[in-house]
């Protein structure tokens, strides 16, 4: 520690115990369904695939302070089903 600067602990070290990364180009298959309660079914899915890397509950228990974005959107696709 240098002269007159505070004291900062060190910054937290984080180990994932279990590796939720999906594995690269292994395909993923989403079924959905949906009523429509005797109206017009809906005329588009929209699909958001978003990375995330750390959990807001869990950022501010550690006391993590990001300066990049934690949580973004890597696919967006808009599926029109008429």
């Amino acid at each position: 520690m240098r002269e007159n600067q505070p004291y900062q602990p060190p910054r937290p070290f984080i180990v994932d115990l279990v590796d939720t990364r999906l594995v690269y180009k292994e395909p993923r298959k989403y079924t959905f369904a949906f009523k429509t309660g005797g109206g017009n079914p809906p005329a588009a899915l929209y699909v958001t695939v978003t990375y995330h890397l750390l959990d807001e509950k869990r950022r501010k228990k550690i006391g993590y302070e990001n300066k990049e974005p934690i949580s973004y959107p890597i696919y967006q696709k808009s599926i029109k089903l008429r």
